[in-house]
């Protein structure tokens, strides 16, 4: 799935339909009403390109699913949604007037509603600002027709839909968040995540990467990528310096 046949779509849309492109956001909210079935998962659109959100409709309609509004920015977005209480809100990642805006105040006046951001990269910040105002998923542009549905889907159940590439972002994040400061044996402080006091306990202990993998429960690749964010924080790439610096 991409830009080129999203365009497609949304021509053949706009042929079967008589809206002329550059229609006025009404003229589409027209077409879109008339084809809401009360019995199919109910999605908003919100993408500043009306040709994108036309094919979204398109794709999404001949899925199984009703779309019920599309909106050109967040506050039409914010508006639509409140309005048309659709049980999805599909965003654009960099939808004009902010993602993340509409993301927050939409899930502030509709917690029933599953907001799912897509992307175009991976943004390690903008993932997580738009995951931290509420979304419930956040999806990459390149994905799949059957799984962009499946992932709608899962969202409108409750589901949290995240792709595996986000996995270790998001939970670095979450040992980022626990953050607390920590005083070195050279007075110096510096601000640590539970899991690198857990690694840097460790360390004291002077137990190897493979040692500390099966203590922790974790794998060998993820104790090295801790065990070097711990080392870059104290300023050396010495693990016995390392743990004489620590007093945890």
């Amino acid at each position: 799935m991409n830009s080129v046949s999203f365009t497609r779509l949304s021509e053949a849309f706009l042929r079967e339909t008589g809206v002329k492109p550059g229609a006025r956001t009404a003229d589409l909210q027209d077409v879109a009403s008339a084809a809401i079935d009360p019995m199919r998962t109910t999605v908003l659109v919100a993408d500043s390109d009306h040709f994108v959100r036309a094919g979204i409709r398109v794709f999404l309609q001949d899925a199984g699913f009703s779309v019920c509004a599309e909106a050109r920015d967040a506050d039409e977005a914010i508006a639509l949604a409140t309005a048309r209480r659709p049980d999805v809100c599909l965003l654009d990642g960099e939808l004009a007037g902010g993602s993340v805006v509409a993301t927050r105040e939409i899930t502030r006046r509709l917690p029933h509603a599953a907001v799912v951001v897509m992307g175009r990269a991976v943004d390690r910040d903008g993932v997580l600002d738009v995951l931290r105002a509420g979304a419930q998923g956040y999806l990459f542009k390149d994905l799949n027709g059957p799984a962009l549905s499946q992932a709608l889907r899962g969202a409108a159940a409750g589901e949290a839909v995240i792709p595996r590439r986000l996995v270790t972002t998001i939970l670095g994040a979450l040992d980022e968040d626990d953050a607390s400061h920590a005083t070195l044996a050279d007075g110096r402080d510096v601000q640590l995540t539970s899991r690198e006091r857990d690694v840097a306990r460790l360390l004291q202990k002077q137990m190897s990467t493979a040692e500390m993998a099966a203590a922790l429960g974790i794998a060998a690749v993820t104790v090295r990528r801790h065990v070097s964010s711990l080392l870059r924080k104290l300023g050396t790439s010495d693990r016995a310096v390392a743990a004489r610096l620590l007093s945890l």
